[in-house]
């Protein structure tokens, strides 16, 4: 099934061990968790007296550099997944970017705070584009960044795919999975239409529909 798309593999900083100095440095440990790939940054959670996240705390060797304050309007509790603090690569630029879960519900539809490392700068800037997105993954074979919404009805969804053009997100390409209106949910093995859009001359055009089944392999027609 095309939901299964959006469990992808991602380091989660709060399982990783606290970093040591590099070898031959007298620089004092870092706090909190190490960021994967650069051993000299780690990041610590900003919590309230309740426990729940407010920041996060950017650790340079052990100079704090940065307080970042997560994208919702409170503090972040930490239950199951939502508070879970994960890198990945959203750019493409090879170097890892942080993403806070703020929000998660029964449809599987997670939101993000997200922020991207600056290489220049040597901070990590919030992205409100990415923080935007449902279920926001980068897709480093087409080099875009989707974000995957179920839909109440099962097998339901809308991906959207978006390329990176001067730093800023194009909307590429939108596919949908939606129940057949000819022929109602019922459970029957064709009764869904997958249809793809793609933006021409600033507007999306239709450039394909055709009847599915749940799994969104194209129906045969019969005689």
């Amino acid at each position: 099934m095309l939901r299964s798309v959006i469990l992808i593999t991602v380091a989660f900083l709060t399982t990783a061990r606290p970093s040591l100095a590099r070898q031959g440095s007298s620089a004092a440990p870092s706090p909190g968790f190490p960021v994967p790939g650069m051993a000299e940054y780690s990041v610590q959670l900003g919590l309230d007296r309740a426990g729940h996240i407010q920041s996060l705390l950017i650790f340079h060797h052990a100079d704090q550099i940065q307080s970042l304050d997560v994208c919702s309007e409170e503090p972040v509790p930490r239950e199951d997944k939502v508070g879970t603090l994960a890198v990945t690569d959203y750019n493409f630029d090879g170097f890892p970017d942080l993403a806070l879960q703020v929000a998660a519900n029964r449809n599987k539809n997670d939101k993000f705070c997200i922020w991207l490392f600056d290489p220049q700068a040597r901070r990590y800037v919030a992205s409100p584009e990415l923080s935007g997105l449902t279920n926001a993954r980068p897709d480093p074979k087409t080099r875009t960044v989707y974000s995957f919404t179920n839909m109440d009805c099962l097998y339901c969804y809308e991906k959207k795919n978006y390329a990176w053009k001067d730093g800023r997100l194009e909307l590429a390409r939108v596919e949908t999975m939606t129940v057949d209106p000819l022929t109602g949910p019922g459970s029957g093995a064709c009764n869904f239409v997958l249809s793809i859009q793609e933006p021409q001359n600033g507007r999306l055009k239709l450039v394909s529909s055709e009847r599915v089944n749940s799994s969104g392999v194209r129906c045969i027609a019969r005689d």
